[in-house]
């Protein structure tokens, strides 16, 4: 089984192999860290407000979000693992 780190350094390494495909579609090179995550959670605060988050990826800052939250992803792949991880 792989560790958590080799799990990401595998998917960097996917989409540095499929870069010409990738750049067109995808506006980061590697998925938000946790940190960033919760930077972004902090600066969102408590709200009542929509959230709508674009391009939610595999989720690393979705999960930190509140559950009215409103997540969109175009990659097919990202959106059905988005589907299992947050029915």
């Amino acid at each position: 089984a792989l560790s958590g780190l080799d799990r990401e350094l595998a998917k960097v390494a996917k989409r540095i192999k499929n870069f010409r495909s990738w750049t067109s579609s995808i506006g980061a090179i590697c998925e938000s860290s946790q940190w960033l995550a919760k930077r972004m959670r902090n600066a969102v605060g408590e709200t009542d407000l929509p959230i709508l988050e674009l391009g939610a990826g595999y989720g690393s800052v979705t999960r930190l979000l509140p559950e009215a939250t409103v997540s969109v992803e175009r990659d097919k792949a990202r959106f059905e693992h988005l589907k299992k991880e947050f029915p």
